[in-house]
């Protein structure tokens, strides 16, 4: 649905007009909307207005300067389009595209992308970054004995429990698919920051779950690889978190293991 309006001329560049009130943009933006209107004659962009209700949203809105008979502007004119529906539909995608739809977690294209800034960040204040690649051991009997849906709930409460063992916002957990998680632990001081967090983690998974009044017992490998020690790039940081957790599984299970390059030769 378009509405259309007309604007009354105002003198004041970047002026804050009544009719765009929606407090969240600053007068830079409007500053900038007027030197477009003055330089170009128009302006279009995306700005968030105020219902008479009190509620924020979205708009599609186009001013256009119109002048008289002698060249001057005599007022404006804007159109204006309600984009809500438009834009929960681009939030749904892409909380699609970067979550998983099991879990609500991270999947793994967000995994990465934090994991790249993380790096970044790393690099510049010379601080350690951990990844925890977490595969729950005897998950698959669990599947093929009470189906794959006491599975999938099973698989939620584990995400529950990592989001309670992992608090600062810095932090992410993600899953990757199957009964694989990872959990990327930045701006750390020490190495043995991650292995408390493993321990945690281990302890909270070997508690017994209750899943449909099914009482099951799992537990889980956890294979940890450090910034900068193991890896100076994404894809090696994984490769490595992954070959430590298969040195868990080597180990008996059900514990953490620091990457060791030379376990992998």
């Amino acid at each position: 649905m378009q509405t259309f309006y007309c604007l009354t001329f105002l003198h004041s560049l970047g002026q804050n007009m009544n009719l765009l009130n929606s407090g969240i943009h600053d007068a830079l933006f409007f500053a900038e909307m007027w030197n477009s209107i003055d330089n170009k004659g128009v302006w279009q962009g995306e700005i968030w207005n105020r219902r008479k209700n009190g509620n924020i949203f979205p708009e599609w809105l186009t001013i256009s300067a119109v002048k008289g008979a002698d060249d001057t502007i005599t007022h404006y004119v804007g159109t204006m389009m309600d984009i809500t529906a438009r834009k929960a539909i681009e939030q749904h995608v892409h909380h699609l595209a970067h979550y998983d739809a099991l879990t609500d977690l991270p999947n793994r294209t967000l995994l990465i992308d934090r994991l790249h800034q993380a790096i970044a960040q790393a690099r510049r204040e010379h601080s350690l970054l951990a990844l925890l690649y977490l595969d729950l051991d005897k998950f698959k009997p669990v599947n093929d004995s009470f189906g794959h849906d006491v599975g999938d709930l099973l698989l939620k409460e584990v995400a529950n429990r990592l989001e309670a063992c992992v608090k600062r916002e810095t932090d992410t957990v993600s899953r990757l698919g199957g009964d694989e998680f990872v959990i990327l632990l930045s701006q750390l001081d020490r190495q043995s920051a991650a292995g408390l967090v493993a321990e945690n983690i281990l302890t909270s998974l070997s508690q017994p779950f209750v899943i449909q009044q099914h009482i099951l017992d799992i537990s889980s490998s956890v294979g940890i690889a450090i910034y900068p020690d193991d890896g100076l790039d994404a894809n090696t940081l994984m490769k490595n978190a992954d070959h430590a957790m298969y040195q868990a599984k080597c180990a008996g299970r059900g514990c953490f293991r620091f990457f060791r390059p030379e376990a992998t030769r």
